[in-house]
């Protein structure tokens, strides 16, 4: 059976590397293990490498909300998996 192109990832194919604001990808940019490392301010003991609250995380829903007068953690959306291009960064 023969299944049609997927239309989105070909157009990802063609055209991300060269987007200023990638709103396509699922992940940030990746990390050396020296990279992440050289972070020594963190303390890693405690650190859960996972893809996180799929409705975002409710400390940063909490700290969104003291810009505003108003709200609740429910009014609160966030979305992962922006990124601008390196080269464009200043």
């Amino acid at each position: 059976m023969r299944l049609p192109d997927f239309k989105v990832e070909q157009w990802m194919n063609d055209y991300e590397n060269d987007a200023v604001y990638n709103l396509t990808d699922t992940c940030v940019k990746a990390l050396t293990l020296q990279e992440l490392l050289d972070l020594e301010s963190l303390d890693f003991k405690g650190l859960t490498l996972d893809y996180g609250q799929i409705t975002g995380d409710i400390d940063l829903k909490k700290a969104i909300l003291t810009l505003y007068k108003h709200g609740t953690v429910d009014n609160v959306t966030t979305a992962q998996g922006c990124l601008q291009e390196e080269s464009e960064r200043s």
